[in-house]
């Protein structure tokens, strides 16, 4: 069946060099745009840039569109030809700008291993604006002003879970990282709930929430020294929230603070012992390198919970840390009676059968 000549040039036209361009360029510009959101650099740079880019992609969607319609009925260079075609020329060129540009933050920040820093702003004002690409497509940005340099307002894209929770006049954080090539960058805009927290208890001191709502956010922000203060301010307040305690010591050695944290679960086992609690401080000990303590402790839990494997399974490897060898054959040997499919006891008691062989040879050849 013979095609059309219509059709066929319709189709020519579709596959052609230059439709391609423009579909790639169309996707380069939206994963640009999707860079800039999540890799935002405070500034304005970027939102001078934006209205141009859109701009760009308008010519160049309209030059598409003259091209195709024209087919080939524009056979030779005219003066309406070489005008369109040195639009086309800026136009991809100020894409590929916004593009390189956007490939840089984004190498910036996926790169970058620098630690966060919590800067406290207030919102300005926060806008809804649009970019007619032939559809509309939204984005939002906030204005900010940041306590520690006043005089300098920022604009920043935001996404889409904090345009939801912002609103202007909020005090809020800005979680700020330096940048694999020097060029700051903003994670995160959250509500600043310490400072909010910290008004609640200059009206009630002894709200519970507020204390918590400190501590959870100090430990969100991997600020271990204030939370551990926050953490023992709330107790001298509620003593007796050992439910309490056993989350702040066990957050806190979890994240290798023990000197911290050890306190805390001790005060738990001491005052509300519990099967949780002493397998939190048995391992918290093992990890501080106090394994004598620690054994004492596990060894204390069995009688809560004499089925369970988890203790057998942490006292394990205290006693392979005090060279017990035999009884942490024995230990891993009842976490198998209890849990028979866990290869990793299976792999300790092997390697602690060599030692164990390798220590009695030793101790015959001192006799």
């Amino acid at each position: 069946m013979k095609i059309p000549t219509g059709i066929r040039s319709g189709l020519a036209r579709l596959y052609s060099a230059s439709t391609i361009r423009f579909f790639i360029s169309t996707a380069a510009c939206g994963l640009a745009m999707y860079i800039q959101t999540e890799y935002r650099v405070p500034g304005s740079f970027v939102f001078l840039l934006l209205p141009w880019v859109g701009l760009a992609l308008g010519v160049l969607s309209f030059l598409f569109l003259v091209t195709n319609l024209a087919g080939p009925r524009i056979t030779a260079e005219t003066a309406v030809t070489r005008v369109l075609g040195r639009i086309q020329w800026w136009a991809g060129l100020l894409i590929r700008v916004f593009v390189y540009y956007s490939l840089l933050l984004y190498a910036n920040g996926k790169l970058d291993t620098s630690l966060p820093v919590d800067r406290r702003a207030e919102v300005l004002e926060i806008v809804g604006e649009e970019i007619d690409l032939g559809a509309l497509i939204p984005y939002t940005w906030a204005g900010l002003r940041l306590r520690d340099d006043p005089g300098r307002p920022i604009r920043l894209f935001l996404e889409s879970r904090e345009e939801r929770k912002l609103w202007g006049g909020e005090a809020v954080i800005v979680q700020e990282r330096e940048g694999y090539f020097g060029l700051p960058w903003v994670a995160m805009v959250e509500r600043d709930e310490e400072h909010y927290a910290r008004e609640t208890l200059k009206l009630m001191p002894t709200a519970a929430a507020a204390w918590k709502g400190i501590v959870a956010f100090y430990f969100e922000h991997q600020r271990w020294p204030e939370a551990n203060t926050a953490a023992r301010a709330y107790l001298e307040v509620y003593p007796h929230d050992y439910d309490f305690a056993l989350y702040a010591g066990g957050e806190l050695a979890a994240n290798s603070r023990y000197t911290e944290g050890i306190p805390l679960l001790e005060l738990v086992v001491e005052r509300k012992p519990s099967y949780e609690a002493y397998q939190a401080l048995g391992w918290a000990l093992s990890y501080a390198g106090n394994n004598l303590r620690a054994a004492q402790v596990l060894e204390a839990s069995l009688a809560l919970d004499p089925q369970d494997f988890q203790a057998y399974y942490h006292l394990g490897y205290v006693y392979t840390g005090l060279n017990r060898y035999a009884d942490a054959i024995a230990m891993f040997e009842k976490v198998l009676e209890r849990q028979p499919n866990m290869p990793e006891a299976n792999a300790e008691i092997t390697k602690l059968r060599r030692l164990l062989a390798t220590q009695q040879q030793t101790g015959e050849r001192k006799k």
